[in-house]
C-alpha cells in the first residue's frame, strides 16, 4: 500500500488497489467552531429584524388561515370555535353555483393576462424600434400601471357613463355596461388590460434590447421577413421573461378583488363574483363568517397553484417535443442542402428571397408614430377626465372634445372650498386632505423600513454561506408568492389583538411585511455580484461587517437602493387591499381607499352636488400625484421594473 501525504495537512491520500479514498481529519476544534461562530453572528443579527417581521405578520397568519378554515367561527379566531374538519370546505363544493365562481376565477385570471400580454407586446415592439424614448413618453406610457385600483375603475366608469360620459356626449343611448351580464366582462378586462399592459411593455422592451442587433441585421442580409425574424430571433429572446411575467400575472390576478370589488361588488346577479372576491365578502359583508371565508381563501389558492403547476408540466412537455421536432427538421435540411448546389442550398435553409427594406426616413416617421400612438392609448382616459375638469358645461349631447368646450376653473374651487374635504364627519365624504397626508406617512414609513431591513437581510443572505442560509432564501422566495387575500383574514384578527388594528402603525407594518420578501430577494442577487475584495480589504484594516455595510457596501450600491426604493413607494401608494381591511375609520385610512369609500356613494349614485367636472377634479388629484411621484422616481423605477440587471 502507498500512501501519499497531501498539500493540505488535514486529509491524507491512499491508494490501494487503484482505489482513491480520502479521509477527513478529526472534526474542527472548539475555536475553530467558536471562529466560525464569530464570523456569522453579525449575519445572523442583520437576519433578525426581517425574520421577525415576516413571521409575526406572513407565516404566523398563514397557519392562522389554515386552523381556522377548519372551524365554524364568526369571529377571527379558532379558540373556542367548534371544529368541523373539511366541512366549510365541503359546503363551498356544496354550492349550486361553485362551477360559475370558478369559470369566474378564470375568466377573471387569464382575461387579464393574455389581453396586457398582446398590447405590451404589441407597444414594446413599437417602442423598441426607437431607441431613445424622451422623458415624457416614458411617463405617459407608464402613467397607467402606477394609478391606484380606485382610480383607473373610477375614471373609465366616468369615462363610459351613459350620463356623463363619451356615450352622453355623443347622443348614443348605450345604458349602463356594468349591469349588462353581456357586457360587464368585456368592460372589466379591457380596464384591467388598460391598467396593466404597461409593466409588460417595460419588461419586454428590457428584454428585447438585451437582443443582439446583429442577429437581426444577419438574417435581414439573408432575406429574412420581419415575420421570420420575429418567429425566429424575437420570440426566443424574450420567452423566458415573458413568461415569468405572464405567471405573476396570472397569480396575481387569480387572487385579485379590488376590479370586482370596486366596479361591479360581484354584479350583475353574481355575473363577476370570483372565489376570491366571494372570500372577502363572506368575511367582511355577510357576518363575519370567518371559518368559510378562511376555507375559500385556501380553494382559491389551491386551484392558482394546481392551475400553475399543469401548465408548467404542459409546458414543458410542449418545449421538449418542439426542441425534438427542430433538431430532426434542421438535421434534414442539412441533408437536403449537402446534396444541393451552393444556391439551391441557401433557399433551403432560409426559405427566403431578399427583401428591400424602407428608407430611414420613412422609417423614422413610421417609428415616432408608432411611439406617439402607445402614449395617446395610454393617456386617452386621463386627457378626457383634465378636459371635464376644466369644462364648466353641464351634461349633455354634443361632440366628443378633449378640450374644455367652457373653460372654468369653478370645478376646482369647488372641490378646495369644500370643508368636508379637510375634516368630514359623513361616511359618504371622507377627509381627503388628511387621507392624502396618511398616504404619505405610510409610504414614507413602510419604504424606510423595506430598505433597511431588505437590505441588511439580503447582505446577510448573500455572505452567510451555508444549509441554512439558503433554506432562509428559499423560504422568501416561496412567501413572495403568497398573495395578500390569503393574509387579510388573519391579520385582521392579529393586529386586533396587539392593539394595532384600525393604525397608521399597524398598517404600515402589514405592508412592509408583504413587500419585504421581495426586497430580500432583490437586495441578495445584487449583493451576491458584488466582488468579496472590499470586504477582505475592510476587513484587514479592522472593519466589522456592520461597519463594511455602511461605509463601502451602501455606498456603492445606490443604484440598487434607488431601484427597490422607487419600487416600494409607488407599490405602497397604491395599495388598496390590505388598506382597506386592516384601517376603517374614514380619518385614518389611507387615499386609495378613501376615494373608493367616497366615489362608491357620490359617483355611483349621482349626489347631485357633484357635476361631472368636479367628479374629474377628485380624480384628477390621485392623477396627478402619481405622475409627480412617477417623474420623481422614472429611472429608478424603470430599472426596478426590468431587475435593475440582476433579477429577471
Amino acid at each position: 500500500m502507498r500512501v501519499a501525504v497531501s498539500a493540505e495537512p488535514s486529509t491524507l491520500d491512499y491508494d490501494d488497489g487503484g482505489v482513491d479514498r480520502r479521509h477527513a481529519a478529526s472534526p474542527p476544534s472548539r475555536t475553530a467552531r467558536r471562529r466560525r461562530w464569530l464570523t456569522r453572528w453579525p449575519y445572523i443579527l442583520f437576519l433578525v429584524p426581517s425574520l421577525v417581521l415576516v413571521g409575526g405578520l406572513m407565516l404566523y397568519p398563514i397557519y392562522s388561515g389554515i386552523v381556522i378554515s377548519f372551524h365554524r367561527s364568526s369571529t377571527f379566531s379558532a379558540a373556542g370555535a367548534p371544529f368541523v374538519g373539511w366541512h366549510n370546505y365541503q359546503l363551498f363544493f356544496d354550492n349550486p353555483s361553485f362551477g360559475s365562481l370558478i369559470l369566474h376565477s378564470y375568466i377573471r385570471a387569464i382575461g387579464g393576462v393574455v389581453p396586457s400580454f398582446l398590447l405590451g407586446l404589441g407597444a414594446a415592439l413599437i417602442l423598441n424600434r426607437r431607441r431613445r424614448m424622451g422623458r415624457g413618453l416614458q411617463i405617459a406610457t407608464l402613467l397607467p400601471f402606477v394609478m391606484s385600483a380606485p382610480v383607473s375603475i373610477f375614471m373609465w366608469l366616468l369615462l363610459i357613463s351613459p350620463q356623463y360620459g363619451i356615450p352622453q356626449a355623443l347622443g348614443i343611448q348605450t345604458g349602463s355596461l356594468m349591469v349588462n351580464t353581456t357586457t360587464v366582462w368585456p368592460t372589466l378586462l379591457f380596464i384591467n388590460a388598460w391598467a396593466s399592459y404597461p409593466l409588460y411593455t417595460i419588461v419586454i422592451l428590457a428584454a428585447l434590447q438585451r437582443i443582439p442587433q446583429e442577429l437581426h441585421e444577419a438574417a435581414a442580409a439573408d432575406g429574412a421577413g420581419p415575420l421570420r425574424r420575429f418567429w425566429h430571433i424575437t420570440l426566443p429572446g424574450i420567452g423566458v421573461v415573458a413568461l415569468a411575467v405572464c405567471t405573476f400575472h396570472f397569480m396575481a390576478s387569480f387572487q385579485d378583488i379590488a376590479l370586482v370589488f370596486i366596479a361591479t361588488g360581484g354584479g350583475p346577479l353574481n355575473a363577476t363574483q370570483t372565489v376570491a372576491s366571494l372570500a372577502y365578502q363572506t368575511v367582511f359583508g355577510a357576518g363575519f363568517n370567518m371559518g368559510y371565508g378562511a376555507a375559500l381563501s385556501m380553494i382559491s389558492l389551491a386551484l392558482m397553484f394546481v392551475t400553475v403547476a399543469v401548465a408548467a408540466g404542459v409546458g414543458w412537455l410542449l418545449w421538449r417535443g418542439y426542441h425534438r421536432s427542430k433538431v430532426w427538421r434542421l438535421a434534414a435540411i442539412g441533408r437536403r442542402a449537402a446534396a444541393a448546389p451552393p444556391s439551391t442550398a441557401r433557399l433551403l435553409v432560409r426559405g427566403f428571397r431578399p427583401r428591400r427594406h424602407l428608407p430611414d426616413r420613412w422609417r423614422r416617421l413610421i417609428e415616432t408614430a408608432g411611439a406617439c400612438l402607445v402614449a395617446l392609448f395610454a393617456i386617452f382616459p386621463i386627457l378626457f377626465v383634465v378636459a371635464q375638469a376644466f369644462d364648466g358645461s353641464p351634461p349633455g349631447s354634443g361632440t366628443v372634445r378633449l378640450w374644455p368646450d367652457q373653460p372654468t376653473l369653478r370645478n376646482f374651487w369647488t372641490v378646495v372650498s369644500d370643508p368636508d374635504l379637510y375634516s368630514s364627519q359623513s361616511i359618504s365624504k371622507p377627509p381627503l386632505a388628511e387621507n392624502l397626508l396618511n398616504s404619505i406617512i405610510v409610504t414614507a414609513s413602510v419604504t424606510v423600513i423595506v430598505l433597511v431591513l431588505g437590505s441588511l437581510a439580503g447582505y446577510a443572505l448573500a455572505r452567510w454561506t451555508g444549509w441554512a442560509s439558503r433554506s432562509i432564501s428559499v423560504g422568501y422566495l416561496i412567501v413572495q408568492f403568497v398573495p395578500a387575500v390569503i393574509l387579510v383574514f388573519p391579520l385582521y384578527s392579529l393586529l386586533a389583538k396587539i392593539g394595532l388594528l384600525n393604525s397608521l402603525t399597524g398598517l404600515s407594518l402589514a405592508t412592509a411585511a408583504l413587500s419585504l420578501p421581495t426586497a430580500i430577494i432583490f437586495f441578495r442577487v445584487f449583493f451576491h455580484a458584488l466582488p468579496r475584495e472590499w470586504e477582505e480589504a475592510a476587513a484587514i484594516d479592522g472593519a466589522g461587517p456592520l461597519r463594511t455595510f455602511l461605509r463601502i457596501i451602501t455606498p456603492n450600491t445606490r443604484s440598487a437602493f434607488g431601484a427597490m426604493g422607487a419600487f416600494t413607494l409607488i407599490g405602497t401608494w397604491n395599495e388598496f387591499l390590505i388598506a382597506t381591511t386592516l384601517v376603517s375609520d374614514s380619518s385614518r385610512r389611507t387615499f386609495p381607499p378613501a376615494l373608493q369609500q367616497f366615489a362608491a356613494t357620490a359617483f355611483q349614485y349621482a349626489d347631485k352636488d357633484l357635476t361631472p367636472g368636479v367628479q374629474a377634479v377628485y380624480l384628477l388629484i390621485p392623477i396627478l400625484s402619481s405622475a409627480l411621484l412617477l417623474s420623481l422616481t422614472l429611472r429608478h423605477f424603470t430599472a426596478a421594473v426590468q431587475g435593475g440587471g440582476t433579477k429577471g
